[in-house]
């Protein structure tokens, strides 16, 4: 599982590629379905707004960590458990980090609108979300929506290099929290990722 926030994090460059040709063909395929897309427009766990808030990474990467209280999680009692920062953290406006001795790894993007209108930003919003699927889909045997929770949130299973990766994604706004873990680990119950990625996710926007 090393580095594999890092393969994450760089995919978003192969998801700005695709942004553009989606946001060409949108009005195309609105009324296409395909049982193995995730389809995720008009979802109101998505961007709630007609004017979603646009969040930056407001302090650097270990005082954003330290924001998070941990300790109701499966792996540690510490608020602030011991981690490392990887190396995506020397980017702008994204955070990495490894936990629970390497079992654990999360990242935190935030996507740059600063040039982008605000009549335009839910366009943008959508065409990269769907972006982000079709890379999910070349990443990952299996992927699914969480229904009855409170953020879009997508478990992906069986990663085509490494089956025994289990990962968390969460959209929010230009905001996006990926948990990976081994899917034996503890963490990798579908309650423990999506109770870590809101206690992330929630310490950013409060």
């Amino acid at each position: 599982m090393k580095n594999s926030i890092n393969k994450i994090l760089k995919a978003l460059l192969v998801i700005f590629c695709v942004f553009s040709f989606i946001s060409c063909n949108n009005k195309k395929g609105k009324n296409e379905k395909n049982e193995n897309t995730l389809l995720i427009e008009n979802d109101d766990r998505v961007t709630n707004t007609d004017n979603p808030t646009i969040y930056s990474l407001k302090e650097d990467c270990p005082e954003t960590f330290k924001k998070i209280n941990f300790s109701s999680l499966c792996f540690t009692d510490e608020n602030t458990p011991v981690y490392k920062t990887g190396d995506m953290s020397f980017t702008k406006n994204r955070c990495q980090f490894t936990l629970a001795d390497g079992q654990v790894e999360l990242g935190i993007v935030f996507k740059d609108y600063s040039n982008t209108k605000p009549e335009e930003t839910n366009d943008r919003l959508n065409s990269e979300k769907q972006a982000y699927i079709m890379t999910e889909k070349m990443m990952f045997k299996n992927n699914k929506i969480v229904e009855d929770f409170k953020y879009y949130a997508v478990i992906s299973e069986n990663n085509l290099s490494n089956p025994e990766v289990k990962k968390l994604t969460i959209l929010f706004n230009n905001i996006a929290i990926y948990i990976e873990t081994n899917k034996n680990y503890c963490v990798a119950k579908d309650n423990e990722l999506l109770n870590m990625g809101q206690l992330v996710l929630e310490s950013i926007i409060e």
